[in-house]
């Protein structure tokens, strides 16, 4: 590769010289040569043909030399180019942040995808696990269903938003341990409780629908639903399919 990196420098005005560039990145990173890789891996980025495997080849080598700084820099630099496309190293981005316990680096990298694509399904899913883990459910139940409308079949999705309302009804419900109340004031104060708990039901069906052979993640979430809602029949149902 050496050869074809001096190629390469020796046709710094022809229009092959990104393309020769990128060959010569691939050549340098095979080959672990990564001041090589880094000398014309600006050149390669504007090799347009390859633009997807360029960028790929960069984020590769950035973390294989242990360079989160600049892996996370560049990550988010080519995802706002092109969120649909790069929704990919965005997901990896968004796990590496929450394996940190980064949820403002998290929510600012959503945020910088949605100003990019408001659409964005990944940007606005990121959203709303930032927000659920603030506790802030009905904040987040809007992002999964941003997310959701960009993808149909998106099931974790529809099961956060599920936890969200199931997590919603079940702090109400805390919240009353201890109050005195008479038997109307209580049918009264857990309205809301059934009331969130009934929001969950429909997001839990849908994974149900979704993954039907993944019966631990929506039966157990389904009986304690159908637990609130005094549906004794349904609640049956769901924990004889947990047996």
């Amino acid at each position: 590769y050496t050869i074809l990196g001096a190629d390469a420098q020796a046709l710094a005005e022809d229009e092959t010289t990104p393309q020769i560039a990128y060959y010569t990145c691939l050549c340098a990173y095979f080959a672990k040569d990564h001041k090589a890789f880094m000398e014309f891996i600006p050149t390669a980025r504007e090799y347009s043909q390859e633009k997807a495997q360029v960028n790929q080849l960069y984020l590769a080598d950035l973390m294989e030399q242990g360079d989160t700084v600049q892996w996370l820099k560049v990550g988010r630099e080519v995802v706002a180019e092109d969120p649909v496309t790069n929704e990919g190293i965005a997901q990896n981005i968004l796990a590496y942040y929450f394996g940190h316990d980064d949820s403002a680096s998290a929510m600012a990298f959503a945020d910088e995808i949605l100003a990019a694509d408001e659409l964005s399904k990944i940007g606005n899913f990121a959203k709303g696990v930032v927000l659920m883990n603030d506790k802030k459910y009905e904040e987040a139940v809007k992002y999964y269903d941003k997310a959701i409308e960009a993808d149909p079949e998106f099931s974790d999705a529809y099961f956060n938003a599920g936890v969200c309302w199931s997590n919603h009804g079940y702090d109400i419900n805390e919240a009353l341990a201890g109050k005195k109340m008479t038997t109307a004031q209580f049918n009264e104060a857990v309205k809301p409780v059934k009331e969130a708990y009934a929001k969950a039901e429909p997001y839990f069906l849908k994974v149900k629908e979704l993954e039907p052979e993944n019966t631990h993640k929506w039966a157990s979430r389904l009986a304690t639903v159908y637990y609130i809602l005094e549906d004794k029949a349904k609640q049956a149902e769901m924990e004889k399919l947990l047996e």
